[in-house]
């Protein structure tokens, strides 16, 4: 979304690579910056910002549906990627150690799964019920489909931290196939929202990937970047769209956020990712990831 050139390279290693122990991160010079708002801090000292058309007030807004978006949906993530037991057993499990060998893909996957059900004990979710967490979805997505509007972005014309953190949560949660498809149900009951993914995905996504093959620039397509992200519901892809860094619902890697370059958890999952439905955009996607 800042148009800026990267380059994503994908690590087995990567959440211990970050300084936080989490992803997206990125690494420009000597610096290693780690998560969005230390990401887009940095970005922001280099004169490089979406918000310069917001006043103190609507920045103060969106800041706060920010805090909305990665407190609900990112715990909603967690949740489901760790808690619930179909899901980790079939999806989780098997593509946070895919790229560690025995026993180190069982030990590693259980130590995360212990971390994330301490830090979702923490924020009160570890003892909700699936339908608590999918009322909790459905209230955030209502109240950020009542801030679009029918706007092309929350703030106008043009993006923000919010709208690529937006994204990337709900562009994993529409394209990660899971047990149950509950939670890309409830995001599919709100068009504006899935209109919001589409054309975020069209612009910034499809459109650079055309652009950069024809000029031969440095910028790679990131499956998980400016897609979300996210980003630790490691459920799919990440940085705009989604990050694993715990093997969650989101999109490794990247940023739906807006973040360049950012290192990726584990590579199998967003090869095991696809279309959830009717977002048929994301056909090419799916048809990338087959096994």
């Amino acid at each position: 979304m800042c148009r800026l050139d990267y380059r994503k390279d994908e690590r087995a290693n990567a959440e211990y690579m970050s300084p936080s122990g989490r992803v997206p991160f990125i690494k420009a010079g000597a610096f290693v910056v780690a998560e969005m708002d230390p990401i887009i801090s940095f970005v922001g000292h280099k004169n490089v910002t979406l918000t310069e058309h917001l006043d103190s007030s609507q920045k103060a807004d969106m800041r706060a549906y920010m805090s909305l978006v990665n407190n609900v949906l990112g715990a909603a993530e967690l949740y489901i990627s760790w808690v619930h037991q179909e899901t980790y057993d079939s999806v989780t499990y098997p593509r946070y150690g895919s790229v560690q060998p025995w026993p180190l893909n069982v030990i590693l996957t259980r130590q995360r799964r212990r971390t994330v059900l301490r830090r979702l004990q923490l924020l009160g979710w570890k003892h909700k019920t699936l339908q608590e967490v999918y009322g909790e979805v459905d209230n955030c997505c209502r109240a950020l489909s009542e801030r679009l509007e029918n706007q092309p972005f929350f703030f106008g014309n043009s993006p923000t931290e919010l709208d690529a953190v937006v994204f990337g949560h709900l562009f994993t949660l529409l394209t990660t196939p899971l047990p149950d498809s509950s939670l890309a149900s409830v995001v599919r009951s709100y068009p504006t929202l899935v209109t919001l993914c589409r054309n975020i995905d069209g612009e910034y996504f499809k459109k650079g990937v055309r652009e950069t093959s024809s000029s031969g620039g440095r910028t790679s397509r990131n499956e998980g970047d400016g897609r979300t992200s996210r980003s630790e519901g490691d459920l799919a892809p990440s940085s705009g769209r989604t990050s694993r860094a715990e093997g969650d619902l989101t999109r490794s890697g990247q940023t739906s956020e807006g973040r360049a370059g950012v290192g990726r958890r584990v590579s199998t999952g967003s090869r095991n990712a696809g279309s959830n439905g009717d977002y048929d955009t994301l056909d090419d996607i799916a048809q990338e990831r087959q096994l």
